[in-house]
């Protein structure tokens, strides 16, 4: 299960304000955030039948490297909350159709919708495209060095009991159907430990800063644009 806070910025000096914050430096630990493409197409059959399904397929390049992810319907919370079940793998080449696929978690997914005909014969088709620039790094949280974050939490908790959460900063597009949108996101995913230092963390962002939960995943703003259901999500 995938446990994130997504906020939403209206221009992209707000991501460089957010990675000065005095307290974000302080979990960074002194590490600076790496700077990489993040490119993911989106597809699915021409009947939409994972997304009937409440499914999302994604095929995204990083670096020369390749991942396939599955995500599952979103369970969307206030302040930008979000949780899912998501299936993700590297792979050693971008695959063309469905029956390309690796054996694992993905392929079972596709599987379980498709079947093993549909697998082989239902063709891949791309949806949209999501093409970002993300700055990214992993913050260290503990009540010891951020007491401040943990006025919500349990006061018995340990004061060393530490949380890791990545922080990733997104700038980009969002094209689909011929048509774009910028995106400026803020995302902190939990990586280890409690989620409620993430979720407070990201309370802390949304007072200080020009920020407002994000209403939408950046696949369901991709369907918005081509113009798609957005019953399943």
């Amino acid at each position: 299960m995938e446990q994130e806070v997504k906020l939403t910025a209206t221009i992209p000096d707000t991501l460089d304000r957010v990675l000065e914050d005095t307290v974000v430096k302080q979990a960074a630990l002194g590490k600076h955030p790496v700077e990489h493409p993040y490119v993911a197409t989106y597809y699915d059959t021409p009947s939409r039948d994972l997304l009937n399904a409440k499914l999302a397929f994604r095929l995204c390049s990083s670096n020369n490297i390749w991942r396939v992810a599955v995500k599952g319907n979103r369970d969307l919370e206030p302040g930008g909350v979000g949780r899912w079940e998501e299936w993700e793998e590297i792979i050693p080449e971008p695959v063309e159709s469905w029956h390309d696929l690796p054996d694992g978690p993905v392929r079972e997914q596709i599987t379980r919708i498709l079947g093993k005909e549909g697998l082989a014969q239902k063709a891949m088709t791309p949806l949209l495209v999501t093409d970002i620039h993300r700055r990214a790094l992993n913050l260290t949280i503990s009540k010891a060095c951020f007491p401040l974050l943990y006025l919500q939490g349990n006061a018995d908790s340990d004061p060393y009991a530490e949380t890791v959460a990545e922080l990733a900063l997104d700038r980009g597009m969002i094209r689909a159907d011929g048509k774009s949108r910028a995106l400026f996101e803020v995302e902190l995913e939990l990586k280890s430990g409690e989620f409620q230092p993430v979720k407070t963390l990201g309370e802390y962002l949304l007072n200080r800063f020009d920020l407002t939960p994000s209403r939408h995943s950046k696949f369901v703003l991709g369907l918005r644009l081509a113009g798609g259901s957005l019953s399943a999500f």
